[in-house]
């Protein structure tokens, strides 16, 4: 394209530009959708369309301001949208990785099925993390390590409220209950449901930033949630989360 008459030359980069940008605003938008972030994102579009207008127009004083705003501010941005920027960096990787998710065996989702409902009957609030392709070693240094077989024995002692680790989360992984008494990363969605607490505010957020499975039991209500992909699913059945458990982190063979 030629000059504007405006001062200012747009060629068809500029178009791509903006093009890109917007989609990149679109998908951070995407992910952020529902937490306080939302209006930090709001105020960054307002700069950086002022940004493009105040050069469009040839308005340098404005401009050469805001451009100093853009640079000094990038580094206050990814320390602001850092959890949003590792919760998209983590999604892209899912969908490249070749890994697999390591299987659990019919006896061991079993093991895990009874002992929540268990939990449930007895309304014993509880955490269970199961990792998915995003490796959760991260959150283990926050609890104790046992590195112990999955079994509902296991799962209830770990459970009662005598226990030092029952307030936290266990993980399992790589067939194993590697950790109990773990603190997972809360969720910053204002969108929450106000009957439930801490602990399911804690298993969406783990969801929302790894592709964990996350069952929760609430001992207020006594019934089981799940989270995953950062969503919750209230009050499912004994049915529900034994599928739900087999086919998103049963064994190649179940899978088939």
């Amino acid at each position: 394209m030629g000059n504007t008459g405006l001062g200012f030359e747009f060629y068809w980069l500029d178009l791509l530009d903006i093009t890109l940008l917007s989609v990149l605003f679109y998908y951070l938008f995407l992910i952020i959708r529902g937490t306080k972030s939302v209006q930090l994102l709001k105020g960054m579009i307002i700069i950086f369309l002022a940004t493009f207008l105040s050069r469009m127009l040839d308005l340098r004083t404005l401009n050469w301001i805001l451009e100093k705003v853009l640079a000094f501010g990038a580094l206050a941005l990814l320390v602001i949208f850092h959890p949003e920027l590792r919760n998209a960096l983590v999604k892209i990787g899912e969908s490249g990785s070749f890994e697999k998710t390591a299987g659990l065996s019919k006896e061991k989702v079993d093991e895990i099925v009874r002992a929540v409902f268990q939990l449930a009957k007895e309304r014993r609030g509880a955490l269970i993390a199961l990792e998915g392709k995003v490796g959760l070693a991260d959150y283990v240094p926050s609890g104790k390590k046992i590195d112990g077989e999955i079994s509902k024995e296991l799962l209830l002692s770990i459970f009662n409220p005598t226990s030092p680790l029952h307030d936290g989360a266990v993980i399992i992984s790589q067939n194993k209950i590697l950790a109990a008494g773990c603190i997972l990363p809360l969720s910053e969605k204002m969108t929450f449901n106000p009957l439930v607490g801490t602990r399911h505010r804690a298993g969406l957020g783990l969801s929302e930033q790894t592709d964990s499975l996350v069952l929760i039991v609430s001992e207020e209500k006594g019934f089981i949630s799940c989270a995953r992909k950062g969503i919750i699913s209230y009050n499912i059945s004994v049915e529900e989360t034994t599928v739900m458990l087999n086919k998103v982190l049963g064994t190649a063979e179940e899978k088939q």
